[in-house]
Formats: C-alpha cells, structure tokens, sequence
C-alpha cells in the first residue's frame, strides 16, 4: 500500500492539497497521513500543565479534528483511510521519521 504524507497548516492551501492527495490516493489505494508540527514558544507553555494538556496543543488538535471531519465523507466515498498527527518538532526531522515507517 501507498503513503501519502500530507502537511498541513490548517489553511486553505493546505486543504487544496489535502483535496489533490485525495484524488491521487483514490487511484493508488493509498494510505493518507495528515500531518502538523508545531513548536511551543515560551509565552503558549504552561509549567504546570504536562505536554499532552497544553493549551496550544489541543487547539491544534481540534484544528485537526475539524480538518478531518470536513474530509471525511469524501475520504469515505474514495474509499480511503486517514491518519492524523500533531506533533512538536521541526518538519523535516518528523517528515524522516514518518517516511522510514
């Protein structure tokens, strides 16, 4: 099976080319990952909260969350699987990562 690794900052063009991975992952009967990173700045960390809990971090997985829902029944209909992440760190490195899965 096809990966097809798909970034995403939540915009419009980001959507348009989760919109094209779909198309191609349809006739490759591919395996979607959406992915985002991000990195936490000193005033979005809160100390007393675990990684997991921090704010920034789950309006991001919301952000995901609502990404995939308004995907889902096209994604559904081509027949597809989707996978989400949202993870701190730098592209690249995570992009390495992901491809040697």
């Amino acid at each position: 099976m096809k990966k097809i690794l798909i970034p995403t900052d939540f915009s419009p063009v980001a959507d348009n080319a989760l919109q094209y991975a779909i198309e191609i992952g349809a006739e490759f009967k591919s395996m979607l990952y959406l992915y985002h990173t991000y990195y936490i700045n000193k005033v979005d960390y809160d100390l007393n909260l675990s990684e997991d809990e921090q704010p920034f971090k789950k309006r991001l997985e919301r952000k995901m969350g609502l990404t995939e829902l308004k995907f889902s029944e096209k994604i559904k209909h081509k027949e597809l699987s989707i996978k989400t992440f949202v993870e701190r760190g730098d592209i690249p490195a995570l992009f390495k990562i992901i491809a040697k899965k």
